[in-house]
């Protein structure tokens, strides 16, 4: 088996799963690989010897003052209002309720022509065939 590589060998250090038992196997075998794993193993002590100091009250005052400039806060001009935009909404309903309506008595209407609409009681000799309809009843 050739050597381990600086990617196994943290792997190995910080006993991440999927490792295949054959890395322990040759880490345990192979001197140069162990002596390589020992030398990562002491830097990456070290690594976790440091702390992270804490930021100074100036801290964030010193950032936005550098990174302030350089961001552009624009502010996108609209072409359309919203309120236009509700009102345009509210208008293509009652369009559409209109329409919806409109068409509704014009198939009455057809249906009417096609089929002659009677009350109960009358009679005609039409070839036509009659929807009869009752008269209210209160």
């Amino acid at each position: 088996m050739k050597h381990l590589t600086e990617e196994d060998l943290i792997l190995l250090y910080y006993g991440e799963p999927g490792v295949p038992y054959q890395y322990r196997m040759h880490l345990a075998e192979c001197r140069e690989c162990r002596s390589a794993a020992e030398s990562l193993a002491a830097t990456l002590e070290v690594c976790n010897e440091w702390t992270v100091p804490e930021p100074g009250a100036e801290f964030e005052r010193r950032v936005w003052a550098r990174v302030g400039p350089q961001i552009s806060v624009r502010r996108e001009a609209r072409w359309f209002p919203v309120w236009a935009a509700a009102a345009v909404m509210a208008a293509l309903i009652v369009i559409a309720f209109i329409a919806g309506e409109l068409r509704a008595i014009r198939s009455l209407l057809f249906l009417q022509r096609v089929f002659p609409i009677r009350r109960a009681g009358a009679y005609s000799k039409s070839p036509w065939p009659t929807i009869w309809i009752a008269p209210p009843c209160c």
